[in-house]
Order: C-alpha cells, then sequence, then structure tokens
C-alpha cells in the first residue's frame, strides 16, 4: 500500500504540529557557551549516533511480563503521574522477567555546558546550542571541558552527528518565516565550515548512518546521501508516516505508523538496495516512535502516544519474531552494546531526569542527572548528558 497525496499532507502536517508544539516550546535559550579557539591537528572522524531529545516522560523503573504504558502528564508546571494498564495488542510477546534493583551509574563529573543535541568523536564533543541569539555549534574538549571553537550555524538546526570524516547537522521545517529551508549541512570538523549543503524535505530529527550512506527521515519516506558527492542518491516511500530512524550495516530500520493512522509499525530496508524487506506491527494503537537498531536482527522501540496533555509511553525489544515490553523512563534510546541501549527521559521542566542502561531482561543501572535533557551520546567508556543546564559525564557500568 502507498500512500497517497491527501493523506501523506494530513500526516506530514499533524508530525509539524507535533514537534513544534514539543520541541521548540520546550527548549528554552540558554546563555551561549563563551568560544575559546584553539588550533587543532586534522583528524578523521568516526561515525556516531547523535540524537535529539523532544518528548516528555516520567522516572520509573520496572519489568512487566505483559504489554505496559507508562502516562506522563504535559505542561510548564505540571507534576509527572505515572500508571500501567494491560494490554494484548503486541502480535508475538515473550514474557519479560521481573529483575533485581538496578546498580547506580556513577557521574564522574557535571560541566556547566548547555545543549540541545550531541554529536562526538574521539576527545571532542559537538554541542549543538539554541541561543537568544540564534544557534551555534560548539566544539569540547572532554578531558578540560573546555571550549575549542564555536560557529553559527541555521536558527532550526536541530540535529548533529558525526560520519564519514565529517560533522552533520540537520535543519528542518521551516517553523517561522525567518528560516532557511529544510536541509542538511556537511561540517569540517575542525573548523565547523559548511563543505556541502544538501536540500531535503525533513519533518523530523532523524540522521543515522549505514555502512555507505547517510540517511534521513521525511514525512513518508527515507532518503540516502551520498557521502563522496553530496547528493541524494535515492528515496525510499514507505506506507505510513517515519518518526523513528537508526542505520546498522547494510540495514536501515524506520519507524512509525501506517498510512491509514491505526497502528504503529517498523520497516525494514536494504542500504544497499533501498528494497523495502520487512514490515511488521508492533502495536495497535498509532504512536509516534523511536528506535535504535541494536544488531541486524534486534532493535529496541520507543511508542509516545500523544492525547490532549498525557503523553502514553512503551518500550519493547524486538528480535525476530518475538516482541518484549519493557516498562522503562525515557525515550531518547542509543545502543551500548549488542545487546542493550542507552535511555534517557526528557521531562520537560524537571530539574532532575534520569538514564538508564536497559538490557534485554530490564533496566541495569540508572542514574539522575540534571534535567531536562536534550541529548545523549556514549563512547566506549562514558556516556555524555546534555540539558538546559549542564553536560554530565557518566562512567559506563560493567557487566
Amino acid at each position: 500500500m502507498t500512500i497517497g497525496p491527501p493523506e501523506k499532507q494530513n500526516l506530514e502536517d499533524s508530525l509539524r504540529h507535533l514537534m513544534a508544539r514539543l520541541a521548540d516550546s520546550a527548549i528554552p535559550d540558554v546563555a551561549p557557551i563563551p568560544p575559546r579557539a584553539k588550533a587543532r591537528r586534522p583528524r578523521f572522524a568516526v561515525a556516531a549516533i547523535s540524537v535529539v531529545a523532544i518528548l516528555v516522560a516520567g522516572a520509573m523503573v520496572l519489568v512487566l511480563s505483559h504489554h505496559s504504558t507508562k502516562v506522563v502528564t504535559l505542561g510548564a508546571n505540571s507534576s509527572t503521574t505515572l500508571s500501567q494498564t494491560a494490554a494484548n495488542s503486541v502480535p508475538t510477546t515473550i514474557a519479560a522477567p521481573v529483575t533485581s534493583a538496578p546498580q547506580a551509574l556513577v557521574t564522574d563529573r557535571t560541566l556547566p555546558i548547555a545543549g540541545s543535541a550531541l554529536a562526538i568523536d574521539g576527545d571532542r564533543l559537538y554541542v549543538l546550542q539554541r541561543t537568544s541569539g540564534g544557534s551555534d555549534v560548539a566544539i569540547v574538549d572532554i578531558q578540560s571541558g573546555r571550549v575549542l571553537r564555536m560557529s553559527a550555524v541555521p536558527p532550526n538546526a536541530v540535529a548533529v552527528s558525526v560520519g564519514f570524516g565529517s560533522l552533520w547537522l540537520l535543519e528542518t521545517g521551516p517553523t517561522r518565516p525567518s528560516d532557511p529551508p529544510a536541509g542538511l549541512d556537511r561540517l569540517s570538523m575542525d573548523n565547523l565550515n559548511v563543505q556541502a549543503h544538501i536540500a531535503t524535505d525533513t519533518t523530523g530529527q532523524l540522521i543515522s548512518f549505514s555502512s555507505n550512506g547517510v540517511w534521513l527521515g521525511e514525512a513518508a519516506s527515507i532518503v540516502e546521501v551520498d557521502p563522496l558527492t553530496n547528493m541524494l542518491m535515492r528515496s525510499v516511500p514507505l506506507s505510513g508516516l517515519v518518526s523513528g530512524l537508526a542505520a546498522t550495516g547494510n540495514e536501515v530500520v524506520a519507524s512509525g505508523i501506517n498510512a491509514a493512522g491505526t497502528r504503529s509499525i517498523l520497516w525494514e530496508v536494504d542500504a544497499n538496495s533501498g528494497t523495502v524487506t520487512g514490515q511488521r506491527d508492533i502495536d495497535a494503537a498509532a504512536s509516534l516512535s523511536n528506535v535504535a537498531a541494536i544488531t541486524p536482527s534486534s532493535y529496541f522501540v520507543s511508542l509516545i502516544d500523544v492525547r490532549g496533555s498525557t503523553i502514553l509511553e512503551r518500550h519493547f525489544w524486538v528480535a525476530g519474531s518475538n516482541v518484549l515490553p519493557v516498562l522503562a523512563s525515557g525515550n531518547i534510546a542509543i545502543p551500548a552494546s549488542a545487546d542493550s541501549v542507552w535511555l534517557a527521559e526528557t521531562a520537560t521542566q524537571a530539574a532532575v531526569a534520569s538514564v538508564e542502561l536497559v538490557t534485554a531482561p530490564g533496566v541495569f543501572a540508572e542514574v539522575s542527572v540534571p534535567g531536562p535533557v536534550r541529548g545523549l551520546i556514549a563512547d566506549s567508556t562514558h556516556v555524555y548528558v546534555v540539558s538546559d543546564s549542564a553536560l554530565a559525564v557518566l562512567a559506563r557500568p560493567s557487566r
């Protein structure tokens, strides 16, 4: 089934409205970071995954043996409330064992650096900031916490990510008349100069890397950019609204809502040919979603259903024909290992949020960090969490 122009426009309008409501209004202006330029030798970047927070979650650590739903109340001055309801809408599920209390993660240090998104390469972090004067990207030395360089970027920039030796900056919208058109900028990792601009029709904050391409999410499709030519290589139409995207090796996984607006589904795409190789139902409700690809056959999916002033949140491990429901706090998920993810919650006005290490059985470790969380990234030794007020550096636990 393909999605027609009227349905596509309705879905796209709904997504733009939700993004504007939950992202733009939720991220206040922050004081800009004072720039301290420092010469760096040229380096080749290693690809990493960068994610941006747009939604709200409560704090709760529990694993259930049934399909669970979390309810989070939205609002600048509202308190967070949680409830659990049983449902049987998952096609195939396996029981989730109740685990022991999670161990505590250790916060190595907290830096006075605010931001709305993160990327990493070696000993440098790339922090996207929204300020009263626009938006900036700052290069931060991880060891010293010093700002090495800062550069202004388009005000509608929403995500940063490192791959193929460059920093990629995604611009969505426009949501205001003064915003430039949506697109993808390729920046130098040393001086942040723009090397190329690729025009796209991006509606969300979705960017990921396969072995040979840069993948972006659009309203009812995913598109691949060739990093050798900086040109759009292909567009893969999907039968619904795309709200989540992850790539691993030669596979791309997109999540979203079917064309009828009735179910949450996953699409599996071969990154080499652009062929849709699989499509499966995840939930009977129509929900926005975020997917983190762990291995080519195992995914962690977060579903978010906005109903008035509340958000219903559900989490699943998807492995082969099995779907394992997990109740955890958060909607930003990035891979931690072959069988685990880092998961962060994003409460709109909360001064404290949580970060969890979630394995297939359940929550393995957790810690409280300054909130609200806006970005999450990890390397082999630490996890980096940026909020409106600080950058927390967490030590990875041994398993």
